[in-house]
């Protein structure tokens, strides 16, 4: 199962999915790990982080950033487990990270892709594309929690067919070539990079 996708593939010869290759890149954390009460349900309150992460404005306001937190703190029942407040550090964090790794000239949050392609069918929601001066960076949230990066990065890897689709759906529609790849862990507040190639050399025909 994968996070916070509407994911589907139809292949012929499913052999296809087995060519592909991964490798981690790099792992990088920011801030501290988000703090939450001993009992927490650490799948919902990661899947309320998503929902601030993808909702969230930072250029609004502190008080309407926090009642927006608040707010999903209590749609998702989350409220005796973790503060609205540590959302709003979480985003501050993360998208901190993002600034100081890229120049990012526009942001697109939740975009659906299509793609067809050698008989397959693949159709997904990305959480978030960012377009920078070197290209495009692919960024998928995960509700997963390891205990360790070695965890994550296997973690990250099992997801290396569904980041070179996205890829090669983003390098049709926005016509560029450079897409580097990241699984993002909101419970560990840890970024990983997973560049993936073919075996054999793919053209794009769309």
């Amino acid at each position: 199962k994968m996070d916070n996708m509407a994911y589907f593939i139809e292949v012929e010869d499913k052999k296809v999915l087995k060519n592909f290759k991964s490798k981690s890149e790099r792992h990088q954390t920011y801030g501290p790990a988000m703090m939450i009460g001993p009992e927490a349900d650490l799948y919902q309150i990661a899947k309320a982080t998503k929902a601030f992460l993808t909702a969230d404005i930072r250029e609004d306001g502190a008080a309407e950033r926090l009642e927006m937190a608040t707010g999903i703190v209590l749609r998702y029942e989350i409220s005796e487990m973790v503060e609205a407040q540590e959302l709003r550090r979480v985003s501050d964090d993360f998208y901190s990270l993002l600034e100081q790794n890229f120049t990012i000239k526009k942001v697109h949050r939740k975009y659906p892709v299509q793609l067809l392609h050698q008989r397959q069918f693949f159709s997904t929601i990305i959480d978030i594309i960012l377009e920078t001066e070197e290209g495009l960076v692919l960024i998928q949230h995960s509700s997963f929690s390891g205990k360790s990066q070695k965890q994550m990065k296997v973690k990250a890897k099992e997801l290396r067919a569904w980041l070179h689709l996205s890829k090669m759906a983003l390098q049709a529609v926005f016509k560029k070539q450079q897409v580097r790849t990241y699984v993002h862990f909101v419970m560990d507040s840890s970024l990983v990079e997973v560049e993936t190639s073919m075996a054999s050399q793919l053209a794009i025909n769309l």
